[in-house]
């Protein structure tokens, strides 16, 4: 009786293993496939169509640059397109921009930079100067700022969010929840590169400075438009 009932058990658990693993090994290859969406919360930070623009003043030369959105692209695309911390396939919106400053904005449905940015999204503006690092905002980084210190041997690299302003005013017009996007690069031969971008919700750029000794240039928002 000992006998049957010990046959009867380990029959039970092979059963249960045929049936449990292949379900694990499923939901493990799921996890890898997932589809990654920009998030609703995230896009009235980061999302400008067609017809937006923003005038900005040259604090230094008293001269206006315009900057244009001139085209937008959305598709999706392997985690793979990217680097190694991508997983499954992600929502792209790229921007074109037309600008002595910025030439391209693109936002992803996962982030490239784990420390920096969540798997919800990631945004990049790119420069038009090419010697002027991108700009990096993420939905991780919206719900818990934090700027993250890199001392190396011979240069210091810091980047995200410097500071949340609860209010600031620029030429007039105030903004509330400003983000402080910094990137400080400084290294032990005197070469240094701040660049500072001020970013609130459903206005994009309100401030942005590039300080190269001895050079230091702000841009502030005059007026803009943006459509969503």
């Amino acid at each position: 009786m000992l006998k049957q009932n010990f046959i009867f058990i380990f029959i039970f658990i092979l059963i249960l293993m045929v049936l449990v693993l292949p379900g694990c090994k499923k939901e493990s290859d799921n996890k890898n496939n997932d589809t990654h969406y920009i998030s609703e919360d995230f896009k009235p930070w980061v999302i400008y169509k067609p017809g937006s623009y923003w005038i900005y003043l040259n604090e230094q030369t008293g001269k206006t640059d315009c900057t244009y959105v001139t085209s937008d692209t959305t598709f999706m695309t392997s985690g793979s397109h990217y680097d190694e911390y991508h997983r499954g396939i992600c929502e792209i919106e790229g921007m074109g921009l037309e600008s002595n400053l910025f030439r391209y904005l693109e936002v992803a449905g996962t982030g490239s930079y784990p420390d920096l940015v969540s798997e919800n999204a990631d945004m990049t503006i790119y420069p038009e100067a090419s010697d002027i690092d991108n700009i990096y905002f993420s939905y991780y980084l919206l719900e818990n700022p934090k700027f993250t210190l890199e001392r190396g041997h011979e240069y210091i690299n810091n980047v995200g969010v410097r500071q949340v302003y609860p209010s600031e005013t620029i030429n007039g017009r105030m903004f509330s929840n400003v983000y402080d996007l910094r990137h400080e690069w400084l290294t032990l031969f005197g070469d240094s590169l701040v660049t500072e971008a001020h970013l609130a919700k459903s206005a994009g750029i309100i401030k942005f400075r590039v300080f190269r000794e001895p050079f230091d240039t702000t841009w502030s928002l005059l007026r803009y438009k943006v459509i969503q």
